[in-house]
């Protein structure tokens, strides 16, 4: 017979985290285990990160609540989240959801530089184009 996790049987879903019952509600154990262990339900937009990588280690001391942002750059810096990109103005890494989308680009296509870069350079566009007519 195959040895019962601490929290119940489950499965492992196809990203390889293990889904529980609770209360015939099926649900990551991950965020159970930071349920219980925080004493209140998460927010949607808490992610549980694993520290070590390993999706089946739901020890408390292995994970960690962090943002959407938080732990896209996380992953950037470890070389595994291809959804973060580098400014070339600011130079920092941020997931992509902080880059513009311009209009002279082709549809989803998405700006060089992060928003705030993005943003300056427009407004400095126009301020040189207002002193060149003057």
């Amino acid at each position: 017979m195959p040895p019962r996790h601490k929290y119940g049987s489950g499965r492992i879903d196809v990203y390889g985290y293990r889904v529980i019952s609770v209360k015939g509600r099926r649900i990551l154990e991950h965020r159970h285990v930071m349920e219980l262990h925080l004493g209140r339900c998460l927010e949607i937009s808490e992610l549980i990160h694993h520290k070590n990588g390993d999706k089946l280690d739901n020890r408390v001391e292995n994970l960690e609540i962090l943002s959407r942002s938080q732990h896209a750059v996380l992953h950037a810096q470890e070389g595994r989240d291809p959804w973060a990109k580098d400014c070339p103005a600011c130079h920092q890494l941020l997931p992509r959801s902080r880059f513009g989308h311009a209009p002279s680009h082709s549809p989803g296509e998405q700006t060089a530089y992060c928003s705030n870069c993005h943003n300056y350079r427009r407004m400095m566009k126009r301020l040189l184009r207002r002193t060149q007519v003057a």
